[in-house]
């Protein structure tokens, strides 16, 4: 499995980059269901929302 193609955003969930629709500061949608993102994984999520341009 490539690690680099995806990022964990909350404990309980491993998510593929190239599946994200939308993000924002505490959800991340992927196939038009909301994920929560985890309180340690925001930082990291909005840089790679910078990187993808979402």
């Amino acid at each position: 499995m490539p690690f680099d193609k995806f990022v964990r955003i909350h404990r309980s969930y491993l998510i593929s980059l190239s599946k994200i629709e939308k993000i924002s500061r505490n959800s991340v949608w992927i196939l038009g269901k909301e994920i929560p993102v985890g309180s340690s994984y925001e930082e990291k999520l909005l840089e790679i929302r910078g990187v993808l341009g979402l």
